[in-house]
């Protein structure tokens, strides 16, 4: 059963992130008004906050974010 309020998203867009910038790469999976599903090979600890920048159709959309859950995953850059 679905605990989320929020309706997620199906929606494949690379995403860069990190703690003090956005260094990082990785691909988000879902979003929501409240949250995103971020799969990558660069996992941070629950409680970590991070800078994200998304891009979408040439429109750049920067937030800040909490690491609620996090576990690592391998990449395969092909799909």
């Amino acid at each position: 059963m679905e605990k989320r309020r929020a309706l997620r998203y199906k929606k494949r867009l690379t995403v860069n992130f990190g703690i003090d910038s956005p260094d990082k790469i990785g691909f988000v999976e879902d979003i929501s008004s409240t949250g995103v599903r971020i799969k990558t090979n660069h996992v941070f600890k629950p409680g970590t906050i991070l800078k994200l920048s998304i891009e979408d159709n040439n429109i750049n959309m920067l937030a800040e974010g909490i690491v609620t859950w996090a576990r690592k995953a391998h990449l395969n850059l092909c799909e």
